[in-house]
């Protein structure tokens, strides 16, 4: 019954509207098939990033290959499956670090601590805006391990553009928009989620490749330059105003 009142609502909520900006094109799809909206009235924008605080610094491959995790500590995320991979590489020269706050923090200490794995690093240090993008690029490979399930796996988080701004391969644990995003733009290797022996063979092939590596970080890099910049979104956002007055 609850959900009847809610569904409703929302349907109201969109007929009422003049016109509606989701941020991408699975969540226009959502809309219009869940709400029978007219898609005339649905634009999708992405997110935007400032490409001048999120730049390129090459690495240079170093003895241990080094992956990461940077955000929110939440349940969006299986930090899980970084822990798993951790323990399944840990003879490998292969770091992994997990950096950021929040309620899942102290159970990711528990785990490394409970089976004593050497190579994953915690950081919670709080880091400025202004200086994250030379913390990431300390990283070979960035990951977005997201939990199962399709409203987790709509919406496109930030990370993914900071990731392809500083020019890194990402591995990706999505079958849903995220994954798609990743696939469509060859910044990275999506793998399903929960699949643990996908996710420990695209580290693995990342390792042992290193020109795939910085194709696919060039890839990214290219892509927000061409589609995700502030004066792009700015300009398309612009352009939808005008065409509705």
């Amino acid at each position: 019954f609850l959900k009847k009142i809610l569904t409703s609502l929302a349907k109201f909520s969109y007929n009422y509207s003049k016109h509606i900006i989701p941020l991408n094109n699975e969540v226009k799809e959502l809309i219009h098939n869940s709400y029978g909206i007219n898609n005339d009235k649905i634009d999708a924008i992405s997110h935007g990033i400032d490409e001048k605080k999120f730049t390129f610094i090459k690495k240079e491959r170093q003895k241990i290959f080094t992956l990461m995790y940077s955000g929110s500590l939440n349940t969006t995320y299986d930090f899980d499956i970084i822990i798993n991979a951790a323990k399944n590489l840990k003879d490998k020269n292969i770091q992994f670090i997990i950096r950021g706050k929040g309620k899942q923090l102290s159970y990711i200490q528990k785990q490394k601590a409970k089976f004593q794995i050497d190579n994953l690093i915690i950081d919670s240090d709080f880091v400025p805006i202004e200086k994250l993008s030379s913390i990431l690029s300390k990283s070979d490979v960035l990951l977005i391990p997201m939990r199962k399930g399709d409203s987790l796996n709509t919406s496109l988080p930030t990370k993914i553009l900071e990731s392809q701004a500083i020019g890194r391969a990402i591995i990706c644990c999505s079958s849903g928009a995220i994954g798609n995003y990743v696939k469509s733009t060859n910044s990275g290797i999506c793998v399903d989620e929960e699949d643990i022996d996908g996710f420990v063979d695209a580290i693995l092939k990342l390792e042992s490749n290193d020109k795939l590596c910085q194709e696919f970080g060039q890839n990214g890099r290219k892509f927000i330059e061409k589609n995700h910049t502030f004066e792009i979104i700015g300009s398309t956002l612009s352009s939808i105003i005008q065409k509705r007055l």
